[in-house]
């Protein structure tokens, strides 16, 4: 799994060293997608006290490697790790799906420790669409607040979640908005 540490001490030096002028906090978040989610999974392994996070979307290349090593790392580093799946249809996200649905029967313990997101109506490409905008909220949650006393929103003049919901006839909950769970 060599291949992948040129790019991995790139973004840990250049590209860190680069971002400090625009950091507006602390958090390192890896977002990858299909192969580069694989990468992205191997550069948290290689380092993980460096990244806040990683995200990874649908990943494939070596898989059962990655997992296979990522399951060694201590529970507060595996919590970490926030992983997407598209659905087992063959039109949709079968290739990374099936390997994953296989890893999750052989490491259970390792899938229930981390972050996982079904994104079960989209395609392969669909799946950081759907999963990105969810995880980034998750992994903003605490620091989202400090916003409120400086941009005051009227809740009673916005269109919620709930209103949206309703309109279209879906269930009055705001866990419909997102059609996610554990997979």
């Amino acid at each position: 799994m060599q291949e992948g540490t040129a790019l991995h001490r790139f973004i840990q030096t250049e590209v860190d060293s680069l971002l400090k002028a625009y950091r507006t906090s602390d958090a390192r978040i890896l977002i990858g997608h299909s192969f580069t989610a694989s990468f992205a999974l191997y550069s948290f392994l290689q380092n993980p006290d460096f990244y806040t996070a990683v995200i990874a979307h649908s990943p494939l290349h070596r898989i059962e490697k990655l997992v296979d090593s990522l399951r060694e790392l201590p529970l507060s580093q595996q919590k970490r790790i926030y992983l997407s799946i598209g659905p087992a249809a063959f039109h949709k996200d079968s290739v990374h799906r099936l390997p994953y649905q296989r890893l999750k029967i052989r490491f259970p313990e390792f899938f229930k420790s981390i972050n996982t997101y079904g994104a079960n109506l989209s395609t392969h490409t669909a799946v950081p669409i759907l999963a990105s905008p969810y995880r980034l909220s998750l992994l903003f949650n605490k620091s989202s607040s400090r916003m409120r006393s400086i941009a005051r929103i009227d809740l009673k003049e916005t269109l919620t979640s709930r209103s949206i919901i309703s309109r279209r006839g879906i269930r009055k909950d705001k866990k419909a908005v997102y059609i996610m769970g554990r997979i």
